[in-house]
């Protein structure tokens, strides 16, 4: 089996990484189409850069997050309970011995979890998950490092262990919240939590989008180099889909350890779908609901010059999956792992 489980010799993986000059994408899933293709570019990528022995990848999930709760999302059901067993039976089922990934050490990542909420799936599948964002920025800074040191004490030899160095909300001497706030992470402050957590990584606020900063995306790199002078490359970086090739290109050397990225892997396929879907309309749909959307303004005439064959070839989910989402997805995997590994 090629799912590291235990915390420890994920924690020896990271290590590799952290003292090379690489980094590892971190790859967000909420379907198994998304699953798919993550071990699909991985793989890809492995055989055309001809890597021998293991290539590490990390696979990862959200639960209780507010901002995308990605386990109740995996299926039809609306239910973390169903998204964690699902999504284990699909990475089992693709890591196994002698199938199609057993050259590739996977380790599962719960993202953003959230103290008290998602307690059930750190205590219940510490056999699956082997790395974890304890999420504590919701919390001042001073209960998020307390926190952190609580998990740590109880969990560290599970888990990799990563904290966010970041107040969502600013409070008071009473450590009451006063409003909300969005500042760049400075390196003095990641240092000090650093020192006082001793954390595997780091979540800092760094103006993707993960965290937008006065109402702007930009990436700030001479921070993240600045932080990384002061506590090593321990750095993680989410919210990438905003980047451009020169930013993916230098976040290994601004300290950038582990990079995380959902957004393309859904909105660059869904508007190839799309495109493709406008482009095959002829194999579709009838004449008659083509001429039933010319008199609703949605097309032109010119559509009637068509000849209409509808076939279910072009309605199943085999042609979705296979023709568009797991090529495009899978390219996009491959390709974060040129730029970063």
């Amino acid at each position: 089996m090629s799912i590291i489980t235990n915390g420890e010799q994920a924690r020896e993986i990271m290590n590799s990484i952290i003292d090379s000059s690489s980094s590892l994408p971190c790859f967000c899933t909420e379907s198994v189409y998304t699953t798919e293709a993550i071990f699909k570019g991985a793989k890809a990528f492995k055989t055309e850069k001809n890597i021998r022995g293991q290539l590490p990848l990390i696979i990862a999930f959200t639960a209780s997050y507010n901002d995308r709760q990605q386990l109740k999302n995996y299926t039809g059901l609306a239910d973390p309970k169903e998204g964690i067993l699902a999504v284990k039976s699909d990475i089992e089922r693709l890591a196994r011995d002698n199938g199609p990934y057993d050259d590739i050490d996977v380790i599962v990542h719960l993202d953003h979890a959230q103290p008290g909420a998602d307690n059930w799936i750190i205590e219940g599948y510490r056999d699956f998950i082997s790395s974890v964002m304890w999420d504590c920025s919701h919390y001042s800074l001073k209960d998020n490092i307390r926190m952190m040191n609580d998990f740590i004490a109880q969990y560290r030899s599970d888990f990799i262990i990563e904290g966010a160095v970041d107040e969502i909300y600013n409070y008071n001497a009473s450590n009451e919240r006063t409003g909300v706030v969005d500042n760049i992470t400075v390196a003095g402050t990641a240092f000090d939590y650093y020192q006082k957590t001793g954390v595997d990584l780091m979540v800092a606020n760094l103006g993707t989008e993960h965290r937008r900063t006065e109402g702007t995306v930009k990436y700030h790199g001479r921070e993240a180099l600045e932080i990384s002078k002061l506590v090593g490359r321990r750095l993680v970086l989410h919210g990438t889909s905003s980047l451009d090739t020169k930013d993916l290109e230098n976040l290994s050397a601004d300290g950038i350890v582990k990079v995380n990225l959902w957004g393309n892997l859904e909105s660059v396929p869904g508007k190839v779908l799309a495109e493709q879907l406008i482009k095959e309309l002829e194999h579709q749909l009838s004449k008659d609901k083509i001429e039933e959307l010319i008199g609703d303004k949605y097309l032109d005439k010119t559509m009637l010059s068509k000849s209409f064959k509808p076939s279910i070839q072009y309605l199943t989910e085999k042609y979705r999956r296979d023709e568009i989402y797991l090529p495009v997805a899978a390219s996009i995997i491959k390709q974060f792992y040129e730029y970063l590994y």
